[in-house]
């Protein structure tokens, strides 16, 4: 009887460890999705970045434009 309790806590045992390997491995995708979108949304933030540079250098080039053609009230 000990023999049949040991093999079946040695089943169960083995599921749960295949049971978690296949929730580390989900995790691990996760993380890499996770990692990917981090890496995009910085790129992202950089792009946004440097147009709102350029908008900005746009914006003093054209008030200085119209300064001299006295267009400013």
């Amino acid at each position: 009887m000990s023999e049949d309790r040991d093999a079946l806590m040695l089943e169960i045992l083995k599921n749960i460890q295949h049971r978690l390997s296949r929730v580390e491995d989900a995790q691990n995708t996760t993380n890499r999705r996770l990692s990917a979108i981090e890496a995009h949304l910085v790129g992202f933030h950089t792009t946004v970045s440097a147009n709102t540079a350029d908008i900005d250098d746009l914006k003093l080039r054209l008030d200085r434009i119209e300064k001299r053609l006295d267009l400013v009230e």
